[in-house]
C-alpha cells in the first residue's frame, strides 16, 4: 500500500487538508502539509537571521558613531586645552615683558637719580672751587666771650 501524507487542497472555494499518495499529489502540483511547515521554518529562521543580522549592523553602526563622536570630543577637549594653554602663555609672557620693563625703568630712574646727584654734587663743587680763595672765613662766634667781662 502507498504511503499517504497529509496536503492541503481547495475545493469548492474551501481549503481542506486531505491524505494522498505522492503520485496523486504530484498529478495536482500539491506540496505537502510537512514540506510547507519546513519551508515556512526555513523562511523564518532566514527573517530571523536577517533581523538578526540587522541589529547587530545596527549596533555596529551605533558603536562606530559613539567612536567618532568620543574621539571629535577629545579632538575638541584637547583644542580647547591648547587654546587656554596658549592664553595662558601669552598672559605670562605679557606679564613677564611688563616687569622687565618696570624693571628696566626702575633702573633707569635710579641711574638718573645718581646721575642727578653726582651732577649736583659737581656742581656745588664748582661753584666752590670759583669762590674767593682769600675769603676769610667769618669766625665761629664765641658768645661766652662777649657777654663775659674782661678780667684784668
Amino acid at each position: 500500500m502507498a504511503k499517504l501524507k497529509e496536503y492541503r487542497v481547495n475545493i469548492n472555494g474551501f481549503e481542506t487538508v486531505l491524505k494522498l499518495t505522492e503520485e496523486d499529489a504530484d498529478r495536482r502540483g500539491l506540496t505537502s502539509v510537512a514540506e510547507e511547515r519546513a519551508s515556512l521554518a526555513a523562511v523564518a529562521a532566514a527573517v530571523a537571521a536577517a533581523e538578526k543580522q540587522e541589529q547587530a549592523d545596527k549596533e555596529a553602526a551605533a558603536k562606530a558613531l559613539q567612536e567618532q563622536a568620543d574621539k571629535e570630543a577629545a579632538e575638541a577637549e584637547a583644542a580647547e586645552k591648547a587654546a587656554a594653554a596658549k592664553a595662558l602663555q601669552e598672559q605670562a609672557d605679557k606679564e613677564a615683558a611688563e616687569a622687565e620693563a618696570a624693571e628696566k625703568a626702575a633702573a633707569a630712574k635710579a641711574l638718573q637719580e645718581q646721575a642727578d646727584k653726582e651732577a649736583a654734587e659737581a656742581e656745588a663743587a664748582e661753584k666752590a672751587a670759583k669762590a674767593p680763595a682769600n675769603k676769610k672765613a667769618p669766625a665761629p662766634a664765641n658768645k661766652a666771650a662777649k657777654t663775659a667781662p674782661a678780667a684784668k
